[in-house]
């Protein structure tokens, strides 16, 4: 007996890793001005998977993140930012490197 046919959306989603989706989330969160829900969702991701975010810029307490595997990028605020010894090893590379270019 054939089965129905799934909508895209299903199909697509089936197919995107469990991080990636919950990437997807926090953007549409963001999207709609919630915020408080995106930090929260951010912070989850990063604490439960360090190792696949970089840190790719820092403006104005807003560090920008980066997830190796897919190149999505999304932003959250310094202060939201999950305390992972490897994510702040790299914050104090990126500070220290604004440091010395505001100096030089």
């Amino acid at each position: 007996m054939p089965t129905a046919p799934q909508p895209i959306e299903t199909i697509k989603a089936k197919q995107l890793s469990p991080v990636l989706q919950a990437l997807l989330r926090a953007k549409a969160l963001s999207d709609m001005q919630e915020y408080k829900a995106k930090h929260e969702q951010i912070q989850k991701l990063v604490a439960e998977h360090p190792d696949d975010f970089v840190i790719d810029s820092m403006n104005k307490g807003i560090i920008g993140l980066t997830h190796k595997q897919t190149g999505f990028r999304i932003h959250i605020p310094q202060k939201r930012l999950p305390n992972v010894y490897k994510l702040e090893k790299q914050l104090n590379s990126v500070t220290d490197g604004i440091s010395a270019s505001t100096v030089a």
